[in-house]
């Protein structure tokens, strides 16, 4: 109970600070998403909100992002892996370029860049598809 005590004493300073209590949650949760991002979110949003609002950091976080930077690198070998084997440029950096806006937001998407053709287009799908699957197949199996 102390905990969450001081956690919401922590949250009173910031209304306090902004005289409103919508502003000090804009503010809170802005600081809190720039946290977790700055450390590849290898914490929850609501550890970032209370290492915010508290000021004490989440427990083994250093261990947590030395492991999330582990992955990360994991998963550019297996991608870089894959497009050494695509010859056309165009199709290779639309194909990379995906899988990196995929990997920010959780969820397949294509990004075609300048590629216009749609044969081309649904190669860029196809490969983006298969190299997609795999990263699952390998992450829910903790492969990679």
């Amino acid at each position: 109970m102390s905990n969450c005590w001081a956690t919401f004493r922590g949250f009173e300073k910031y209304v306090e600070a902004f005289g409103n209590t919508f502003a000090a949650i804009n503010y809170v949760s802005d600081v809190a998403r720039r946290r977790r991002n700055r450390v590849y979110n290898c914490i929850s949003e609501s550890q970032a909100l209370t290492w915010v609002v508290s000021g004490i950091e989440p427990k083994d976080l250093y261990k947590n992002y030395k492991l999330r930077l582990q992955y990360l690198h994991r998963i550019d070998l297996y991608i870089e892996d894959r497009l050494c084997y695509i010859e056309d440029i165009d199709v290779r950096d639309a194909v990379a370029s995906s899988i990196a806006l995929s990997q920010e937001n959780r969820h397949l998407i294509y990004k075609y860049n300048s590629i216009e053709d749609e044969y081309i287009q649904a190669r860029v799908r196809i490969i983006c598809r298969m190299i997609w699957d795999e990263i699952q197949r390998l992450e829910a199996e903790e492969l990679i």
